[in-house]
């Protein structure tokens, strides 16, 4: 069923592939620090106990895991954003700019009642943007933010996204 692997111009291929754009000629994996902020307003004045993410990029994809825990979440209000992703997010939706959702394995020190949290990549930025399954039982989708999140705010989460 094929030629099997093959390199071209320094680039693996599978089979008789030779386009550039489908040469697999690009891994990388390293780490980044995430940073948090809050979209309507924001003094600066978080303070982290833990911020760290990893990645892996392989060819246009990009796989990272973060870890964010606050010990005083600062002052501000409106959505809940990180910045610092390691690439800027590409644009391969049309028709919106959030590009891809990630998994979140572990959240707490909630201030109000969200049942599921959804990280989201947003296009043309490092940013990821972040949703809340509101209430007990998850009756709406929302932004997930300022009035969420108390002082020891902790989460991890996984993202894959395309550059």
């Amino acid at each position: 069923r094929g030629d099997g692997l093959t390199v071209h111009q320094g680039a693996i291929c599978m089979n008789s592939e030779t386009s550039t754009a489908n040469q697999l000629d690009d891994y990388e994996e390293g780490t980044f620090t995430p940073t948090a902020t809050f979209e309507t307003s924001d003094d600066g004045n978080k303070a982290y106990s833990t911020q760290a993410g990893t990645y892996t990029k392989v060819g246009r994809a990009v796989h990272c895991n973060i870890v964010v825990v606050f010990s005083n979440r600062g002052t501000g209000s409106g959505r809940l954003r990180f910045n610092g992703l390691p690439f800027t997010v590409g644009d391969t939706l049309s028709g919106t700019i959030l590009e891809a959702s990630g998994t979140v394995g572990y959240f707490a020190g909630l201030i109000s009642s969200v049942s599921d949290i959804k990280p989201v990549a947003t296009s043309g930025t490092d940013q990821i943007v972040l949703y809340g399954v509101l209430g007990q039982y998850g009756a709406s989708t929302g932004d997930f933010g300022y009035s969420h999140v108390g002082n020891s705010f902790s989460i991890r989460f996984s993202l894959t996204y395309f550059v």
